[in-house]
């Protein structure tokens, strides 16, 4: 079974300017990208899914969570919140061609946060479908104000208990990046 550690050791998450500058009546964009470690990914298998689906766990959630900050001098003040879910759904299968693919009996079969269903070829892609997002996020310039203003992220990641991994729950926060709004 998977450990919290080894989720916890380094998840990768970066916040980045679209629009590095803005006049006051414009949007400002940023762009948030998380990942769990390349070791995490590496520990799921399609051996692990395939224990999985013979002890009926075929479903498997991860939410996330995407707090957006402005720094000020005493405190952070809070300019967007997103939460939504992935996740996969765990088939088996004696389709020649997805077993050519797969080389099991186990595919996956992903519902993104707007619930579309994507079928994937590549199990690598399925589990950074999974354990990763890339969310932009647009601001109207007035709610930085005029100058520049420090942003920073936040994201809460959350995974209830499978056979596989315990359940889990914790938040990582970016390097912080400065934004400048000009007077129009």
């Amino acid at each position: 079974m998977i450990s919290i550690q080894e989720i916890k050791n380094d998840p990768v998450i970066r916040l980045s300017a679209l629009t590095p500058t803005s006049d006051y009546s414009g949007t400002v964009s940023v762009k948030v990208d998380f990942s769990f470690p390349d070791q995490f990914l590496d520990s799921i298998t399609l051996e692990t899914l395939r224990q999985a689906y013979k002890s009926s766990d075929r479903r498997f959630r991860v939410k996330y969570t995407i707090k957006l900050y402005k720094l000020m001098p005493i405190g952070a003040k809070k300019l967007r919140e997103i939460s939504f879910a992935k996740k996969w759904t765990l088939y088996w299968t004696r389709d020649p061609m997805i077993l050519e693919t797969y080389k099991a009996y186990i595919w996956v079969l992903g519902i993104d946060k707007d619930g579309y269903a994507v079928f994937f070829q590549d199990f690598d892609r399925a589990k950074r479908f999974l354990f990763s997002i890339s969310e932009t996020l647009t601001l109207a310039a007035n709610e930085l104000g005029i100058g520049t203003s420090t942003l920073n992220a936040k994201v809460e990641v959350k995974i209830w208990r499978h056979t596989f991994i315990n359940a889990t729950k914790f938040s990582v926060k970016s390097k912080p990046i400065k934004l400048s709004v000009i007077k129009d």
